[in-house]
């Protein structure tokens, strides 16, 4: 049996989960005293592949803080891998991407090494992969393939993962024919797919990936709830022969074809600000309930008014203004996934929005409805939305502001009294709802 929960730290989902397993294993790089079977913390094998080596299927291994850069193990023909997953196991880390590393070796050629295998069913959750690299020759699959991370097949998950700066000489400098759940894949290069080659990625961004030939972000995969921004091709800058599932893509560029999306499919979709040669937001394919421009020639529910992101400088914001004619124009039926890239409900109202972020009424601010002053202080009543939280203040001559008390709101009001009113004149109060 398996509980998770989830928290959203620096825009990366970070799962926490209680696992029932056959065996746990620890790893800390900096462990002094590791002893097999690496089964506590004061015997934390000092190396990932030091506890794979020793698991069984279905075995739950936990990595703390620190870089992974040492070590190596070759599972096809001369590519190395700094750690492979070749059994059944998850690998966790304890406290996230940024601070739990595991560093390849570029450039791309003969001595480069890849930062993580992956055979089926393995799951990776919670690191940073970075600097990893594939060879120039052999196979163009297994040695040419994955800077990043390589995977037998789609089977293997790869979950609240950074890929960042990795490079293959064909497909996929951040991953290869993998499941990518919640991962930010960002400067990685390639031939084909430098973000990611043929794979499933739901509620992924990618970032600044540049592929020498097609698929900048990504090429072959399906695209749930992603956001692919800024990528670069020959063909196809976002996204080369994909099929997209409630995406935003902007920002991307092809020196010759697509600069949004080449080929493949764009369903729920916002496809706008990008540039190319020729199609600077897609080039042909099949394109339905999308914002993009010029009209597609064909496909229904399409529109080509621009978005209204909140803040398009840079990207920064690509939540939708309340105005916004993407807002209930998508198709329920091409949804994919309960919720939107930001961890929020993916249909609000009776119809999906397009792109990646399902737009929602703010929440209501907390206003004060009463007021009374009494002998033993002053009562205050504030009402808002319920299941936030509200800091109280308090001043005498609206410049120096004091924090009373935090609280939250639970059932739509609140109550306070304030005994030091008494001592004070006059007194103002204000009320500040955190995000």
């Amino acid at each position: 049996m398996k509980t998770c929960t989830s928290t959203l730290l620096g825009g990366i989902i970070l799962i926490s989960a209680g696992w029932s397993a056959a065996a746990t294993r620890y790893v800390n790089v900096n462990n002094p005293t590791p002893a097999v079977p690496y089964s506590t913390w004061a015997s934390a094998a000092t190396s990932i592949q030091d506890s794979i080596d020793v698991a069984g299927a279905g075995d739950l291994i936990w990595v703390t803080n620190g870089v992974y850069a040492q070590g190596g193990r070759v599972v096809y023909d001369t590519m190395t891998n700094r750690v492979a997953i070749t059994k059944q196991v998850t690998v966790l880390s304890v406290n996230g991407p940024a601070v739990t590393v595991i560093v390849g070796a570029g450039p791309v050629g003969p001595a480069a090494v890849r930062c993580v295998y992956m055979t089926n069913a393995a799951v990776l959750a919670g690191f940073t992969l970075t600097n990893g690299a594939t060879q120039a020759s052999g196979d163009s699959f297994t040695n040419q393939s994955g800077g990043g991370v390589w995977c037998e097949a789609a089977t293997a998950v790869v979950s609240n993962c950074v890929l960042a700066g990795n490079a293959a000489y064909y497909g996929g400098g951040g991953a290869f024919s993998a499941t990518l759940e919640r991962c930010a894949l960002n400067g990685n290069s390639a031939g084909e797919g430098a973000g990611a080659y043929s794979g499933m990625l739901n509620h992924c961004v990618l970032r600044a990936n540049a592929a020498s030939f097609m698929g900048g972000g990504a090429i072959g995969s399906q695209m749930n709830n992603c956001i692919i921004v800024g990528n670069s091709a020959a063909y196809g800058g976002g996204a080369g022969n994909c099929q997209v599932f409630g995406g935003t893509l902007v920002g991307n560029s092809a020196s010759q074809w697509g600069g949004g999306a080449y080929y493949g499919s764009l369903y729920n979709s916002i496809s706008y600000y990008n540039q190319a040669a020729a199609g600077s937001n897609y080039y042909d394919g099949t394109i339905a309930f999308s914002c993009t421009w010029p009209l597609p020639p064909a496909g229904q529910g399409n529109l080509t008014n621009a978005p209204a992101f909140v803040n398009s400088n840079a990207w920064t914001d690509l939540r939708l203004q309340s105005g916004s004619s993407c807002i209930d124009a998508g198709n329920n039926a091409y949804v994919f996934g309960a919720e939107d890239i930001a961890g929020n409900p993916r249909i609000v109202g009776e119809r999906v929005d397009m792109g990646a972020i399902e737009w929602s009424a703010p929440p209501t601010p907390f206003h004060f409805i009463s007021a009374i002053r009494l002998g033993d202080g002053m009562h205050l009543q504030l009402a808002g939305e319920t299941n936030h939280v509200v800091e109280i203040y308090a001043s005498t001559d609206f410049i120096l502001w004091t924090s009373l008390i935090t609280l939250t709101n639970e059932t739509g009001q609140i109550s306070y009294s304030d005994s030091q009113a008494t001592n004070h004149m006059r007194r103002f109060y204000r009320a500040v709802q955190s995000p």
